[in-house]
C-alpha cells in the first residue's frame, strides 16, 4: 500500500523532469482509498474538494476525508 501512494504522489507532482500525470495518480489514489489506505483516502478527498482530475464533489470529498480521519490520519 505504501508503494502505491508514494508512486501516486510522484506522478501527481511530476518529479525527475517528467510532467505530472494526474490521471494515473488519481487511479492509484482511488485504488488505495478503496482498499482502506488512509493517506490515499485523504488525497482522494482533497482531489474531489478541489475538483482536480474529477468533477468537484463536496459529498465525495467529505466521505473520503472522514474515512481517512476514522482510520487515524
Amino acid at each position: 500500500m505504501t508503494a502505491c501512494w508514494r508512486l501516486a504522489d510522484l506522478l501527481a507532482k511530476g518529479v525527475g523532469g517528467r510532467s505530472p500525470d494526474g490521471a494515473r495518480a488519481l487511479e492509484l489514489f482511488r485504488d488505495g482509498a478503496e482498499h482502506g489506505g488512509p493517506y490515499c483516502q485523504l488525497q482522494l478527498g482533497l482531489l474531489y474538494a478541489r475538483g482536480e482530475g474529477v468533477e468537484q464533489d463536496y459529498v465525495e470529498a467529505h466521505k473520503w476525508v472522514n474515512l481517512s480521519a476514522a482510520d487515524g490520519n
